[in-house]
């Protein structure tokens, strides 16, 4: 989106986010992808207040920037070396228009497309999260987010924010039966993908690895299993546990989402309406946000 200031109008805005602001983060994903040649990081956000603001270093690949508290509509621009303004004619770069989620303030860049990103919250203990690696079971910081699914009590369960693992644990409440598998949503635009069940481990805890065809095997959650444990295992695979495990450590983060738009290799593809991205699954469309139109 593309906005037009006179330096009046510039330094009101700015007087008006010193008084009443909000730091939003960027991780620019590091030297093989923004921060590269020398480039230097605007963000022009509005809602409030038109605003553009010059970034500053957070730390390593982060750069942050206040804005003003209102505003929660923002894109970021990258521009050449010695850049002072932002200026739509000469950038490299920009990302696409983005709405900053609730309860997160760090939009990571994850490739050279204009929505290869997701958002994370940056907290005092490290930078926001790489984002976009999902299946790799690595550490996350809100990103990919994982959500169990399956079939409950004689019913097909949709993933929501109710089975969204918050660092590592979910709770889940059934009668007769639960047959699950964990999905990962990896951003908005890439839609989601399948943890299945490759192999038992044992009565009250599986092995998961993605299944990027969509197909699944479903895990048999034992009777009276009230709270669900999702942990690391370090090598590409995620064990899901009725049970606390010994030696094992539960996957971060964990900023969900209300809706969750589904994705296979073989039932969804990308098409451009507008000018702008869209993922069809089945029957449906989304958005690059993965709200359903």
């Amino acid at each position: 989106m593309k906005k037009i200031f006179t330096m009046f109008a510039a330094a009101l805005i700015s007087c008006a986010t010193a008084l009443n602001a909000k730091t939003i983060y960027l991780n620019t994903g590091g030297a093989e992808l923004w921060n590269q040649a020398g480039a230097v990081f605007f963000a022009h956000s509005w809602g409030e207040a038109d605003n553009d603001v010059l970034m500053t270093v957070e730390s390593g690949d982060v750069y942050k920037a206040d804005i003003p508290d209102g505003n929660n509509n923002i894109l970021f621009v990258r521009m050449p070396e010695g850049s002072t303004a932002l200026n739509w004619d000469t950038k490299w770069n920009q990302t696409s228009d983005l709405i900053i989620p609730d309860g997160q303030n760090c939009y990571t860049i994850t490739g050279w497309n204009n929505g290869d990103g997701s958002w994370s919250l940056y907290g005092s203990g490290g930078q926001g999260g790489q984002g976009g690696q999902g299946g790799q079971g690595g550490t996350t910081d809100g990103n990919p987010r994982y959500y169990y699914k399956g079939f409950i009590d004689d019913a097909d369960f949709e993933p929501d924010a109710s089975s969204l693992f918050h660092d590592g644990v979910a709770t889940i409440s059934f009668v007769k039966n639960a047959m699950l598998f964990v999905i990962y949503q990896v951003d908005g635009q890439e839609g989601v993908q399948y943890m299945t069940s490759e192999w038992i481990d044992g009565p009250d805890h599986a092995t998961l690895s993605v299944n990027g065809n969509g197909g699944y095997n479903k895990w048999n959650c034992p009777m009276g299993t009230t709270t669900l444990y999702l942990y690391d295992n370090g090598d590409g695979t995620l064990e899901i546990s009725s049970k606390p495990m010994a030696g094992k450590t539960l996957v971060s983060g964990g900023q969900g989402i209300e809706e969750v738009s589904q994705k296979s290799e073989a039932e969804s593809r990308k098409f451009i309406k507008d000018g702008k991205l869209y993922i069809r699954v089945g029957e449906k469309e989304y958005d690059a946000t993965g709200r359903q139109l």
